[in-house]
């Protein structure tokens, strides 16, 4: 046996001594969980928010033994040395160490788990060597260190092929494995993003985006409290897809995902092939997409005899140029046809309330109008003159209004217990 297998077998086996403290680690959290839930399942209930708790916590203690047994195979595949000596394994859950300041092994999605995956020879990242772990089942099958401080091998260290030329070169299942031992630097950009919105994986085919998207998914479930609390779905073009990507999120961590395609969640089966070339190949013209785009704009608010509304008890109809104007602002504000139509909403509500505050003030002019003439008195003017008789300055009203009341003057007050003021209604043509 040459030096570097003998070199390599025990690494082998000094690795093998990490795992399998792992794995023990690991069936005593699933031994521990399945008996809380044997015990909670076997509680009784007396009242319905018993009950309702009692599932709460039997759900929570399933959703945490399956991601425990989902994490069973291949449970670690890395390991970092710092340059201060400082050592991490890297996995696919996190295990704590009873009586260690470390963790026996860290989640890959945590922030101390990242320089395995972004630290190069130029930018270490305070790493002196990164290894990668390959198990069979429970078994250390085999390791492979990466140098990255410049430094040449010392004794302990296994350098030979990549981890990502092993994983090209191993047999395929039939089914999509985790790449999350052999992430690379770009991808792993993509997946701990901390962008909250919309995220869009692109590329050309073969390049990984399925996998990068799916570790995307796991690694939002770990960091955003609130993508937790309202679950995943993956859509998928058909059930076979879903078959062949159906492991990677369990052996992730995260088993609590819902996996379906559109006929899943519309109840709806579309035919899968057209049974006439032509009008197959019609559909995919981009004549039919531009027919189509017609059509819609032919939809898009129509009416040419106004639009009628009851707001409360009282109806309110729009003109067709009204109609017109909502329109085009929806149709010329450079959004898609379904955003654009918000746009149309709200204008079109804007503009009702709009009529509808005018018919109001005009209500109101007419009232005025109405008591003027029958008790020659004027409100605005009376309440204006009111108004400074108190102190108050209301140089802010009509000038019209400030004129008519211009002769009005506060007498000064008799007492400032009681103050008394001369209100001349003559001088103002109250009568």
């Amino acid at each position: 046996m040459s030096q570097f297998n003998e070199e390599a077998a025990g690494q082998v086996r000094v690795e093998q001594a990490h795992v399998s403290a792992m794995y023990g680690r690991l069936d005593e959290q699933m031994a521990d969980v399945r008996a809380e839930l044997a015990e909670v399942l076997r509680s009784s209930a007396d009242s319905a928010g018993e009950v309702y708790a009692r599932d709460v916590t039997a759900e929570r203690l399933s959703r945490q033994l399956r991601r425990l047994e989902g994490a069973e195979e291949g449970l670690v595949f890395g390991r970092i040395d710092g340059a201060d000596g400082t050592v991490l394994h890297i996995g696919r859950v996190g295990l704590p160490a009873d009586d260690l300041d470390l963790p026996l092994l860290v989640d890959w999605r945590a922030q101390a788990a990242r320089p395995f995956y972004t630290a190069t020879a130029v930018h270490p990242m305070g790493l002196r060597r990164r290894r990668h772990l390959r198990l069979v089942h429970r078994a250390v099958h085999a390791v492979n260190d990466e140098l990255l401080d410049s430094s040449a091998p010392a004794p302990g260290d296994v350098v030979g092929d990549s981890a990502l030329t092993e994983a090209l070169e191993a047999q395929r299942t039939g089914r999509m494995r985790a790449a999350v031992a052999t992430l690379q630097a770009e991808q792993d950009a993509i997946v701990r993003s901390p962008h909250q919105g919309v995220t869009v994986v692109q590329g050309g085919p073969g390049t990984g985006k399925t996998v990068v998207a799916l570790h995307r998914a796991a690694y939002v479930l770990y960091a955003f409290a609130r993508a937790a609390e309202r679950g995943v779905l993956v859509l998928g073009p058909n059930a076979r897809f879903l078959d062949y990507i159906s492991q990677v999120l369990p052996s992730l961590g995260e088993s609590d995902v819902l996996l379906a395609t559109c006929a899943d969640l519309t109840g709806m089966v579309p035919e899968i092939v057209e049974p006439s070339a032509e009008v197959a190949r019609l559909k995919g013209d981009l004549t039919l997409a531009e027919a189509l785009a017609r059509l819609v704009r032919s939809r898009q608010a129509p009416w040419d005899q106004g639009f009628a509304v009851r707001v409360g008890q009282e109806g309110v109809r729009l003109s067709s140029g009204d109609i017109t104007a909502v329109r085009e602002a929806a149709a010329t504000s450079g959004l898609a046809h379904n955003r654009a139509r918000e746009v149309f909403k709200d204008r079109l509500i804007s503009t009702v309330t709009s009529l509808l505050e005018r018919r109001t003030v005009e209500a109101f002019a007419s009232i005025d109008a109405d008591i003027a003439e029958n008790t020659r008195l004027d409100l605005d003017a009376a309440a204006l003159t009111d108004l400074r008789a108190l102190g108050f300055d209301v140089d802010d009203a009509p000038p019209r209004t400030r004129q008519r009341c211009s002769t009005r003057t506060p007498s000064v007050p008799t007492s400032k217990a009681t103050p008394t003021w001369t209100t001349p209604w003559r001088s103002c043509g109250h009568g």
